[in-house]
C-alpha cells in the first residue's frame, strides 16, 4: 500500500511542479499531499532530488519544471 501512495503522491507532485509558477507554499503540499507535517514534506521531496529552502517555504516550481522523477 505504502508504494501506491508513494507513486500517487510523486504522480501529483510531477503535476503540481508543472502546474503552479513560479512558485508554491509547502504549505499547500502539505495538504495536497496529506503529509505529517513540514519535515515529512521535506524528505519525501529530498527522496526525489528535489531541494527546499526551508527559510522561504515555498517550492521553486521553474527550478524542477523538467524533473525527471523515477518510481
Amino acid at each position: 500500500m505504502d508504494m501506491f501512495i508513494d507513486r500517487e503522491r510523486t504522480e501529483f507532485l510531477i503535476s503540481i511542479i508543472k502546474a503552479f509558477r513560479p512558485d508554491i507554499k509547502l504549505s499547500l503540499l502539505i495538504n495536497w499531499l496529506q503529509m505529517e507535517n513540514e519535515k515529512a514534506l521535506i524528505e519525501f521531496l529530498a527522496q526525489r532530488g528535489i531541494e527546499v529552502d526551508e527559510s522561504e517555504d515555498v517550492l521553486d516550481c521553474r527550478k524542477y519544471a523538467n524533473i525527471n522523477i523515477k518510481f
